[in-house]
């Protein structure tokens, strides 16, 4: 296959999608007669991208051509991708270990898209072994599909880790942080009259919810908390994390 063409395309996700979609025969064909001592490459962090940047220095292209962009992919879309695909079957992106499960925020998927496709040429074989167990193939991607999936592997880099709401839940507590003092967890502790139920008040599902909520009755929580002598605290490093995820925790009880 001429790797000339990739001297046309300004987006390394060309050369990525290309990679995916031929990486299994290629394995095989280095297996073959034809390449009995040829081993299957093992890519460290910049190999990629200095390959790709001698194919679009040597490449030749002999008639005219225009250069070929691509408008930035879609986290969302990326997320629904890899769920219609089957991948989360052998994936998760919670950040919490699940057995089996290959993180997806996992470090040798974090840095630039070379980076990435280098990761999952490098655990490619380990991948047809998993989805030939299950039984369904490995799915062809467009160059747009791809850009997608690496905008939401992009974006997982960018979120934080998940709480412990073992964690959360002691600083729930009237005795840490003194959330517990005004708000009740499904009726129990707190006081209704002044503070809403954290795992039963609408819209309070999400990591950005709590924190809107939080900003958008901040004067009101000071004021309450005035009134029953409670000091505003102060959260360190990790423990407001801690503290949505034990409130998730509730909710989906």
């Amino acid at each position: 296959l001429p790797l000339d063409r990739f001297k046309q395309y300004i987006s390394p996700i060309f050369f990525t999608t290309a990679l995916w979609n031929a990486m299994k025969n290629m394995t095989q064909a280095m297996r073959t007669h034809h390449h009995p001592n040829l081993e299957r490459p093992f890519f460290r962090e910049n190999d990629v991208i200095n390959i790709l940047s001698y194919i679009k220095t040597a490449g030749v292209i002999k008639e005219e051509y225009t250069r070929v962009y691509i408008t930035p992919g879609n986290p969302n879309s990326g997320q629904a991708l890899l769920l219609k695909k089957g991948c989360m079957q052998c994936h998760t992106s919670t950040g919490q270990k699940e057995h089996g499960k290959i993180e997806l925020r996992a470090s040798d998927l974090r840095g630039s898209l070379t980076q990435i496709a280098g990761a999952i040429w490098n655990h490619g074989q380990k991948m047809w072994a998993m989805v030939t167990k299950l039984g369904f193939p490995i799915p062809d991607l467009t160059v747009e599909e791809m850009s997608d999936i690496v905008a939401y592997l992009y974006f997982l880099q960018h979120v934080d880790e998940p709480g412990d709401p073992r964690r959360g839940k002691q600083l729930f507590q009237e005795h840490e942080k003194g959330c517990g003092k005004c708000h009740p967890i499904r009726g129990v502790g707190g006081d209704k009259e002044i503070a809403p139920d954290l795992a039963t008040e609408k819209d309070l599902d999400t990591s950005i919810d709590i924190i809107r909520a939080m900003w958008n009755h901040g004067t009101e929580m000071e004021e309450k908390m005035e009134e029953k002598g409670v000091t505003w605290p102060k959260m360190e490093k990790g423990e407001i994390i801690d503290l949505m995820e034990f409130i998730r925790s509730q909710r989906a009880e």
